[in-house]
């Protein structure tokens, strides 16, 4: 990435107002303008942008192909690798409920390993069954001490 300050136009009030651009890797420009208040440090400002936009365009661009899941390449990403995608779409299987998480399922079947999708179908159902087991043993324990004191209370 190369980031540099474009402009620099100095206000009445001690203000500037600065332009700055990041070229990626892919030749596109990427510019940002503000308000820098009198004493700010727009080089520190400049460093800092650039640092946070490789993931900030990461980001973006995942959630910009998980909008149009059917679409969705992990191969063709320019800002996330396959791997964040995979992790991206993860993340929301596990909280995804209903329709959203049959089409992310049907995704995972179409974008991953045999491997991967027991893995991930794993990590998504077995919390739920886990605590759909707890509840029970739960439940069941109530009953049994509920059934225990009948017993004791009518002489068994």
């Amino acid at each position: 990435m190369i980031s540099r300050i474009i402009s620099v136009h100095p206000q009445k009030d001690g203000r500037a107002f600065v332009a700055e651009q990041h070229v990626d890797d892919y030749g596109i420009a990427h510019r940002f303008e503000y308000l820098a208040e009198r004493d700010a440090d727009w080089e520190k400002i400049l460093e800092e942008r650039a640092r946070l936009l490789p993931a900030q365009l990461a980001a973006a661009e995942l959630e910009r192909g998980f909008a149009d899941l059917e679409k969705f390449d992990p191969t063709s990403l320019r800002y996330a690798s396959k791997e964040q995608a995979l992790a991206f779409v993860r993340e929301r299987f596990r909280t995804a409920q209903g329709s959203e998480a049959a089409a992310i399922a049907a995704w995972l079947l179409r974008n991953t390993k045999v491997q991967e999708r027991v893995q991930l179908f794993a990590d998504a159902i077995v919390p739920n069954a886990e605590a759909a087991l707890s509840d029970y043993r739960r439940k069941y324990v109530d009953a049994q001490e509920k059934l225990n004191d009948i017993k004791t209370v009518a002489g068994f």
